[in-house]
């Protein structure tokens, strides 16, 4: 069984926090624990989807779409309150394509095909967010 976890709130997850001026670079990341600590990298691909509202070089009000794939160069082992478990980090750089506002979720394909969305909570306030099951709309 995996674990997914990011925090929105959190500098440990995305730096820096908030709102960033335009043309600033942001880093995101987040963290995969897996039980299967026998297994070899079990990722075929991890990608954060960014969306929302832009506003282009005439003010208008544009609908922007933008994956970028995450990098993971290692894993660790740790020990957790669910035992000891495989951690994995992974990390992109992400520069918005004009003013306006983002939101975004990750996708994560298995090796075995398993797909994975994570996203917002259900408060829509950010934080830690949740998984989200097939046919679920991704807030």
């Amino acid at each position: 069984m995996i674990s997914i976890i990011h925090d929105s709130h959190s500098l440990d997850f995305r730096k820096p926090y908030g709102a960033v001026p335009f043309g600033t670079a942001s880093c995101i990341c987040l963290e995969v624990y897996d039980d299967n600590l026998c297994a070899d990298f079990i990722f075929k691909t991890v990608k954060v989807v960014f969306y929302g509202n832009i506003l282009d070089n005439k003010e208008n009000n544009v609908k922007t779409y933008k994956e970028t794939v995450l990098k993971c160069d290692t894993f660790e082992e740790v020990d957790t309150e669910y035992g000891r478990r495989k951690k994995y980090r992974f990390e992109a750089e992400f520069q918005a394509d004009g003013p306006g506002v983002y939101f975004y979720y990750f996708e994560l394909v298995q090796n075995d095909g398993i797909k994975h969305i994570y996203g917002d909570n259900d408060d829509f306030f950010g934080g830690i967010g949740r998984k989200y099951y097939y046919g679920e709309k991704v807030n």
